[in-house]
């Protein structure tokens, strides 16, 4: 599969979902498959009918990464050659490559009492709309109890 088909089935994806965990049980089940087809024929294969959390959270990096990688190419690139970012629009925001290898935003909230996630948040690129608003449904029915 080349890269533009890659793209063009991830945007089908995208616009199907109409939720953002959906979405990623989408991608973790098809990363399943994938991993299935592509295993030794000599090992044993797993027939679970559920998917485990760190399956979830297998696809929850491996879409944000390449929503990342697509909107934010350059910026990807220095981060991990072990540069700052210091020109573009995002420069002010001070990203770096976390542990989980996404961009974050730097320690403006480093004082705060709060999680790590809330105090160096992803950054989502404008572009993937459709993913971004996803996300913000996400967090905003589950962490806000709408």
């Amino acid at each position: 599969m080349s890269t533009d088909q890659g793209e063009s089935t991830l945007k089908g994806l995208w616009a199907r979902y109409s939720s953002w965990h959906k979405l990623l049980k989408s991608v973790a089940w098809l990363r399943r498959f994938i991993q299935w087809r592509f295993s030794d024929p000599k090992e044993e294969r797993h027939q679970e009918d559920r998917l485990k959390f760190s399956e979830l959270d297998e696809a929850r990096l491996a879409v944000l990464s390449l929503i990342q990688r697509k909107g934010f190419p350059h910026e990807m690139d220095a981060l991990e050659r072990g540069y700052s970012v210091r020109t573009g629009d995002v420069s002010s925001l001070e990203p770096y490559l976390g542990a989980d290898g996404l961009i974050r935003v730097g320690d403006r909230l480093k004082r705060a009492a709060l999680h790590p996630d809330q105090r160096n948040p992803i950054l989502l690129p404008r572009e993937n709309e459709k993913t971004t608003e996803l996300i913000v449904q996400e967090v905003h029915s589950t962490r806000a109890g709408h």
